[in-house]
């Protein structure tokens, strides 16, 4: 009887520590919500068609609290500044904003026409080039 016990103890401990190590491995292998950003910029970066966009306005970042307090990603570092943009793709017109480094800011100013990538399936997911645009338009990929 004193074997049956200390074995059930024995059961529940493993099955306890086997839960913290499931948790664990979970909880580390989830993304940050800048690790998203950082995935889906580089995915359009990547992966994105071309078109042209215009700069509308240009501001200052947020407090990281208000992006935390809705678990967004915010701001990547060394971004505190956001650009507001927009482009047409096949007739429609998106806006969207992305945050950007003080340096791009003296580059994206307002009016600025820019090179835009978004993602064929889903034209509201975009990203600024890192360059603004001259001479004739882009070309799709």
């Amino acid at each position: 009887m004193g074997w049956h016990s200390n074995w059930d103890s024995w059961l529940t401990l493993g099955l306890m520590v086997a839960g913290v190590l499931v948790a664990t491995a979970y909880w580390r292998r989830r993304p940050t919500p800048q690790d998203r950003e950082r995935q889906r910029r580089s995915l359009l970066t990547q992966h994105g068609r071309l078109a042209s966009g215009k700069i509308v306005d240009i501001f200052p970042a947020p407090p990281a609290q208000t992006y935390q307090s809705h678990r967004l990603a915010g701001p990547l570092p060394g971004e505190d500044m956001i650009a507001v943009y927009k482009y047409e793709i096949a007739g429609v017109e998106y806006e969207s904003s992305q945050s950007i480094s003080p340096a791009e800011a003296t580059i994206f100013l307002p009016g600025t026409t820019v090179v835009i990538r978004y993602d064929a399936r889903n034209p509201g997911n975009c990203i600024l080039t890192a360059s603004t645009r001259t001479g004739s338009s882009p070309a799709s990929s």
